[in-house]
């Protein structure tokens, strides 16, 4: 697998008919080929004329980092891209000729719609929500939680100390929300769970973190790789709640406090997960409120989690290759 890099993202963006973050870090060396090919054909199509291809390509590269910023921005529009668009027509209609590309764009396409949807029907349940309670009930909710099922990863940890081998749970770009009508400061932040009758609560690990340079932020990031099969999944901007917690930031009302979180969990077979029950993550203040966000369980994590492991450790990226410290 190769270290995404400018075009394979380039690609990817433009063939997803919008301007997108990069969710997938590292991409196989055949989606790799298949967009350069789908680009170069593309460019040689839309301009026909050798001496000044070059031009043009430097061109429709100048627009797509114009508009990187711009989400949801269709550079298939000719009011977004000019003449350019026609040209992002074509590469669309190139990538798709291929099997691996093309299945690669329908996951960003759907990743996107299902983001859009999911945000939506949020939005209408909080509207109705609010709209029929009595004005003393708004005060109950402490906090919301988001926790991006795509972004959840179940993982043999490989880590140093007593609990390796066993299976841990990794949550990716959390977001806590005061959902109260006060600010607060949140003290702590556990799961909890019960497993053969037993009551368990533990807190998160602050897990040691290697550093890859991110084009799009134009500096260095913290990350954490997982290991799934022959890939390794990079999880950028890794940032441990734990750490994030202790800066004792006060929320003000719908303030966010984001962060990732990895729970090392009493088990070593994964099919064991299965008994768990009453899976929740538990956020408390300093003034003793709380909430608790139940965590269900998706099949899709075990089957994936059973080819997976995650070892912290210290590294860097340079041109696609991992070194290790």
């Amino acid at each position: 697998m190769a270290l995404m890099g400018g075009l394979e993202s380039f690609g990817i963006s433009l063939g997803a008919g919008i301007i997108i973050e990069t969710r997938k870090i590292f991409v196989s060396s055949e989606v790799k080929v298949q967009i350069e090919r789908a680009f170069e054909e593309s460019l040689k199509e839309f301009c026909i004329n050798p001496s000044i291809r070059e031009k043009e390509r430097n061109e429709i590269k100048a627009i797509y980092d114009k508009t990187l910023k711009m989400s949801h921005s269709d550079l298939r529009d000719e009011t977004i891209s000019g003449r350019y668009s026609k040209f992002f027509l074509i590469f669309e209609s190139k990538l798709v000729k291929y099997n691996s590309a093309y299945r690669y764009l329908k996951e960003a396409r759907d990743e996107i719609r299902f983001l859009e949807l999911k945000a939506d029907i949020q939005t209408i349940k909080f509207e109705l929500k609010t709209k029929y309670k009595k004005p003393n009930e708004l005060d109950k909710k402490h906090s919301f939680l988001e926790v991006d099922s795509k972004n959840t990863i179940i993982s043999k940890y490989m880590g140093g100390g007593l609990m390796k081998g066993h299976i841990c749970i990794l949550f990716y770009g959390l977001k806590i929300v005061n959902a109260s009508q006060d600010s607060f400061t949140i003290k702590d932040f556990k799961l909890e769970y019960t497993l053969n009758s037993k009551k368990k609560s533990i807190i998160s690990n602050n897990v040691i973190t290697g550093n890859v340079y991110s084009d799009l932020e134009k500096k260095q990031l913290d990350c954490l790789i997982v290991y799934l099969d022959n890939a390794q999944i990079v999880l950028m901007g890794w940032e441990n709640i734990r750490i994030r917690i202790g800066e004792l930031q006060i929320l003000q009302k719908n303030g966010v406090l984001s962060g990732s979180a990895l729970f090392i969990l009493d088990i070593k077979d994964i099919d064991d997960i299965r008994n768990i029950k009453d899976l929740a993550i538990v956020v408390s203040d300093y003034s003793n409120n709380h909430s608790k966000h139940k965590v269900e369980i998706d099949n899709e994590w075990i089957q994936r989690g059973k080819n997976s492991i995650v070892e912290p450790k210290k590294f860097s990226a340079k041109d696609g290759v991992i070194n290790y410290a």
